[in-house]
C-alpha cells in the first residue's frame, strides 16, 4: 500500500501547480525587492518562486525559453556568487547600489520570470499535461 501511495505521490502526470504557488512566490520576490535592507539569508524566501516555477515547468508541455533562462541565471547568481565578492564591487553611492548588485539584479530577473509565467499560464500559452487516457493502439 505504501509503494502505491509513493508512486502516486511522485507520478509526473499528477503534478499540478496549486493556484497560489506562483503568486505567493512572486509576492516573496517583490517583498525582497521592496525591502530597504535585506540580508543574505533572506534569499531562502526566493525558494518559493523557484520551486513553483520548477513545478510549472515539470508539468507543462511547452514553456517559453526566455523566462526559463531568466530563472536559471537568477538561481545561478544566488547560488554561486558569494556575498563578499558582490559587496566589494558595489559603488559607494547608496542610490546606485541596487543597479550594480548581482543578487539584486538576479532577484529582479526572478520577478520578471514569475510575472511572465503567471501571464502565460493565465492566457493559456503555458499548457499543462493533458490527463492520461487509454491508448489501445499500442496493444
Amino acid at each position: 500500500a505504501r509503494a502505491a501511495h509513493c508512486h502516486r505521490a511522485f507520478d509526473p502526470r499528477r503534478r499540478r501547480v496549486a493556484p497560489g504557488d506562483l503568486e505567493f512566490g512572486l509576492l516573496m520576490v517583490a517583498t525582497l525587492l521592496a525591502l530597504a535592507k535585506s540580508w543574505e539569508h533572506y534569499g531562502i524566501l526566493l525558494l518559493f518562486a523557484y520551486l513553483a516555477i520548477l513545478k510549472l515547468v515539470a508539468s507543462a508541455q511547452s514553456v517559453p525559453r526566455a523566462p526559463l533562462l531568466l530563472t536559471f541565471v537568477s538561481f545561478c547568481v544566488w547560488t554561486f556568487v558569494f556575498a563578499d565578492i558582490d559587496y566589494e564591487k558595489l559603488p559607494h553611492t547608496l542610490l546606485l547600489q541596487p543597479l550594480f548588485s548581482a543578487k539584486c539584479l538576479a532577484t529582479a530577473m526572478l520577478f520578471v520570470a514569475c510575472a511572465w509565467f503567471l501571464r502565460g499560464s493565465a492566457q493559456g500559452t503555458i499548457q499543462g499535461d493533458s490527463p492520461p487516457h487509454a491508448d489501445n493502439s499500442r496493444l
